[in-house]
This record gives C-alpha cells, structure tokens and sequence, in this order.
C-alpha cells in the first residue's frame, strides 16, 4: 500500500470513531464559536491582549465603543503619592483618586514617595530630594525612612504632661537638617503653663537658645485653639513631618487643623506621664492651601541613621568659634585636654544643656 492510501486510510478510521473532525465540521465549529462571542456582553478585559512580549496591553477601541470605562485598569505609567503604608497593602493617591495596591517586594517604600504605576502595579519609586530617617528598632543596621519629599519638619512638643525633652529636639533637628529640610518646633498645650511656673521659665531659656541657634519655634494649643492660625499659615503650600514623643499632641494638632482627618487621640499613661501610642502607622492628610501633613507613631527615642562624628561636631555650629583653641585639631571635646569648647562651657560662654546633649549623641555613635 502506497504511504499516501495508508494516510487516507488513517484520516477514514479516525473520523469513523468520533476523534478528528472532518475539514467541513472544523469550519462549522468555528463559525459557530465566532457567532456565539459576537453574541456576549462585551467586557473590560476584552480590551486587553498579549503582545509580542507577553505583557499586556491596550487593543485600540473601536470607534463605537469610544467612552470612558469605569472599570478600566489604571492607565500605564501612572504617577501616584504614597500616603499610607501597611505590611502588604500601600495607599497610593493618584490625581483625584485613591488606590489600594500591593506592596511591592523588593522596593523599599516610605510615605510620600512618589511612585511609578503599570498596569495597577507600583513598579519603581522616584528618586527622593529629602527625607526624615532613623535606625529601625527592629535591626539598626538598617535605615527606616518615615517620611520622604518633605518641606518642613515639625517637631511636635508639649509642656508639663508629657514634660519638654529637649535632648530629643536636638536629635531631630540634626537628622532633618542632614537631608537641608527646615525645622519649626511646635510648643503644644501651652495652656498647662498656667499651672506651672517653673514650666514656664524652661520653656522661655530654651526658646532664646533655639533663637539663637536659628531654629524656629511657635507655642500653639489644639484644646483652645492659639497659635492654630499662625501654624496653618507656616504649613501652606508645604509637605510637612509631625514629629515628636507620644502623647505631645500630633493627632490632636492633626484633628484641629484638618476636623474630617479624625485620627485617633490617647491620655496619658498613668504613673510615668509618658503618652500611649495613638498613631500605630504613619499616614498623609491633605490641608487647605496645598499644604500635607505625615503624621508619625510617637517615639521613645530617635536614633540618627549613619552620623559620623565629624557630622556630629558640625551640627552643633556654635561650637566651631571655640574650635581653634583646643590643643588637638580633631579634638572630640569630650577627653582630651586642653579643649577650649569644654572651657567655654565652664565659664557659660556655650550651653551646658546643649554641650551635654552632643556628648550624650556621641557616646552612641560608633568607631
């Protein structure tokens, strides 16, 4: 038998027993499978198809089907704002619109990010032009960013409950001042110094020294309302960090500057004085007058993410017109002798507040 009878033959038993359709039966199937589509509902994703690179992507509409869908994916290479972040889920503001996306692995994200969307994915992140950043408590070789692309850093503080920690206020303003981001200290609930006199004259010392030093400061209270005018007007235009222990006031300030936020607010823990944490995620609120604020959870202590000494020493600038007179040029002014900025303190020519906070910062540094 010639090969092209044995085909023939094949071809004959097999449409026989039901397992290859004839040329004429093939057609008709597919004729019918074609009227059976045109039939259907027309969705969303049938306005997507797999490229030459597998990805997918936009068929050109056709003319009569030209409006707007709202089901549509978000479109391709979409510029979004990070304004809040949980383990797995970022909250990504893009226009007018808020998305709910997953966490990229892989990309580290902080909020205020700006952010690159593909296909309902957050792809890249933009480069960041400033940023408030410590050590994470959880691994402090790591740097744990709080907040990026910020205007202003708002070092949220308050008197007699809980007590003005200025050590803290100094750490702050170096790590803000590492990334050329401004500081205003906000003195909250200034109503409590009626109360307290003593208060009151710290209050008023660390004012002059931070004047001094050409760091702002203004009193404000959320409870009664002073200074909120005078802030909202500092805040306008701008992004800014709230920044500062728990239980200052930051969601209350937060409440009384934008009423339909409606963060969480806590008392005080009993015993210590020392706030409960409210704020357990960082989020941005968005003010009148194009201004954001990024509130942040209440901190304990602040660390500064990969300060070297020589940094450290040029933070505290009032320092440097005393530097020339110690015996050593690298002199730490901590050990050594001779140090005419240790001397300065002693005869009250520099701040001993501020000569041990920098020693306090140093013993935490490492090499």
């Amino acid at each position: 038998m010639e090969p092209s009878d044995k085909d023939r033959l094949r071809e004959k038993l097999a449409r026989s027993i039901g397992k290859e359709p004839s040329y004429e039966e093939k057609k008709r199937r597919k004729e019918r499978s074609k009227a059976k589509r045109a039939e259907r509902p027309r969705r969303a994703e049938d306005d997507w198809e797999a490229d030459d690179e597998l990805a997918l992507v936009r068929r050109a509409p056709a003319r009569a089907r030209e409006r707007p869908d709202t089901n549509a994916r978000p479109a391709a290479s979409e510029s979004g704002l990070v304004v809040a972040l949980a383990r797995t889920r970022v909250e990504v503001r893009t226009g007018e619109r808020k998305l709910e996306l997953p966490r990229p692995h892989g990309l580290e994200l902080a909020i205020g990010d700006r952010v690159l969307l593909d296909g309902g994915r957050i792809v890249s992140r933009e480069a960041r032009r400033a940023r408030l950043a410590r050590p994470d408590p959880a691994d402090p070789r790591r740097e744990l960013v709080l907040a990026a692309n910020v205007d202003l850093g708002a070092i949220v503080v308050s008197v007699v409950a809980p007590p003005l920690v200025a050590g803290l206020v100094d750490r702050l303003q170096i790590a803000l001042a590492s990334s050329g981001v401004p500081a205003l200290v906000i003195v909250n609930k200034v109503e409590l110094l009626q109360g307290s006199e003593a208060a009151g004259r710290e209050l008023a010392e660390l004012e002059t020294e931070w004047r001094e030093l050409g760091f702002e400061s203004l009193r404000v209270s959320a409870a009664t309302g002073l200074g909120l005018d005078t802030l909202r007007a500092r805040l306008a235009g701008r992004t800014a960090v709230l920044v500062g222990h728990s239980g200052v006031g930051k969601s209350s300030l937060v409440n009384a500057l934008a009423p339909r936020s409606e963060l969480a607010t806590g008392g005080l823990s009993s015993g210590n004085l020392r706030g409960r944490h409210t704020t357990s995620a960082g989020r941005m609120i968005e003010l009148a007058d194009g201004a954001w604020l990024v509130d942040t959870p209440g901190v304990r202590e602040f660390g500064l993410a990969g300060l070297s000494r020589d940094e450290l020493r040029g933070a505290f600038a009032e320092f440097a017109r005393f530097t020339a007179g110690c015996r050593f040029a690298d002199c730490s002014h901590l050990v050594e002798p001779d140090c005419a900025v240790r001397a300065a303190v002693e005869r009250r020519e520099l701040s001993r507040r501020r000569f041990e906070s920098y020693a306090r910062i140093a013993a935490t540094l490492d090499g």
